[in-house]
């Protein structure tokens, strides 16, 4: 909750941790995706406002009277006014053995940990940003700020909560070939069904229609026995 605004880069969305707020005292520079960037964008407007009004609207131990802070409020104040947006949302319910929130603040890096691989980042990347040095392997010693960089951004989009990822070219392209192929099997079938409703309509209306294609069906199947 310490971070300030000259910690964040608003043109590009990377935060820079500072030692004496990070949970491992170590320094680290991590992301924000460009979807959480516009609503950071739309609470720096509001911050002032919001400060100017926090004494009426904030209980006066959750408010930190530091404007510079992004977030001017105490961890217990993040935490209480989160545990009432749960219970407006009904989604306050709790472990019935700790008695915790089940959906508590902790979660939220959890989903970070679970998500961002499965949009491609690689496991050194995501404890990186986390700031777990300790799991990191040689390999992640030879990345770049930039390749970590651009190996959040190319994922990012599985953390994204309204925004939909964009198509590429190429999927666009792949999308395109096989709505091609469909179109082409689905013309394909409806030949087939209009060959068998002109049959049916022959053999309804003639005995002698169905043997002869009795007869075809017969020199058919002895054409292909005699070219074996």
């Amino acid at each position: 909750m310490g971070i300030e605004w000259s910690d964040v880069d608003l043109s590009t969305g990377k935060i820079h941790i500072r030692r004496e707020i990070a949970k491992n005292g170590e320094p680290r520079d991590t992301f924000i995706s460009s979807e959480a960037l516009e609503v950071l964008l739309q609470w720096q407007a509001y911050h002032p406002l919001y400060a100017e009004k926090a004494d009426a609207y904030t209980i006066p131990d959750e408010y930190i009277r530091d404007t510079n802070r992004v977030f001017p409020l105490s961890y217990n104040g993040v935490r209480d006014k989160y545990g009432r947006v749960l219970e407006k949302c009904g989604l306050d319910e709790k472990d019935p053995t700790t008695g915790w929130l089940v959906l508590r603040l902790h979660v939220m890096r959890k989903y970070f940990r679970t998500r961002l691989p499965q949009g491609g980042a690689s496991i050194d990347v995501v404890e990186s940003l986390m700031g777990h040095s300790g799991y990191l392997s040689d390999s992640y010693v030879r990345m770049t700020d930039e390749e970590v960089e651009a190996a959040y951004r190319a994922a990012e989009s599985v953390l994204w909560v309204f925004k939909t990822k964009p198509i590429n070219e190429g999927e666009l392209r792949q999308l395109e070939q096989e709505n091609r192929e469909l179109r082409g099997e689905l013309a394909g079938i409806q030949r087939q069904i209009t060959m068998m409703n002109a049959m049916q309509a022959d053999v309804g209306a003639t005995p002698e229609a169905l043997q002869r294609l009795v007869d075809e069906r017969i020199k058919e199947l002895m054409g292909k026995a005699g070219g074996a």
